[in-house]
């Protein structure tokens, strides 16, 4: 399984929370950036996978992408979904906020999670290294290219 994946789902009107999937997928915030619609609200989730083996620690973040696009009062009502509709994405180590999808990108992810996550080797509290962002980042990357590995593979033997 990729170290990154991802579920999109915009809040929809009027009184009552319903979530759809909009997207969902194993190539990162790349791809998750590429299904934000500026014309909407979306709340997600975003896995991470950090470390291998028994040091393996998954971390979730919430995301609110708020497009600048969406008008108004349909932003505020949506909005005003949040706490319901992070409650029904389940939990989170950490949430972030979106206005574009340039802002959703892997280093505005790390950076929070910099601040909230606490690594085998730093005492809580203590913030990561730039060395371990740059190990986290490693293990994202190549956590992505299995993922296209199987994915690829996993095409070839549906096409056989």
């Amino acid at each position: 399984a990729a170290g990154v994946s991802f579920s999109m789902a915009p809040a929809e009107e009027p009184k009552a929370l319903k979530l759809k999937t909009v997207a969902r997928g194993f190539g990162g915030i790349d791809e998750l950036s590429q299904h934000l619609d500026e014309s909407k609200v979306l709340f997600g989730v975003l896995r991470f996978v950090f470390g291998r083996g028994t040091f393996a620690r998954t971390k979730y973040v919430a995301v609110r992408f708020s497009g600048q696009q969406c008008p108004t009062v349909k932003r505020g009502r949506a909005n005003a979904q949040k706490v319901a509709a992070m409650e029904a994405l389940g939990g989170a180590s950490c949430e972030l906020s979106f206005e574009t999808p340039l802002e959703c990108n892997l280093d505005a992810v790390l950076e929070v999670l910099q601040r909230t996550v606490v690594v085998d080797d730093h005492a809580p509290g203590a913030s990561m290294s730039k060395f371990s962002i740059q190990s986290m980042k490693a293990d994202i990357e190549e956590q992505l290219q299995s993922a296209r590995r199987q994915v690829e593979a996993a095409q070839l033997a549906a096409a056989a």
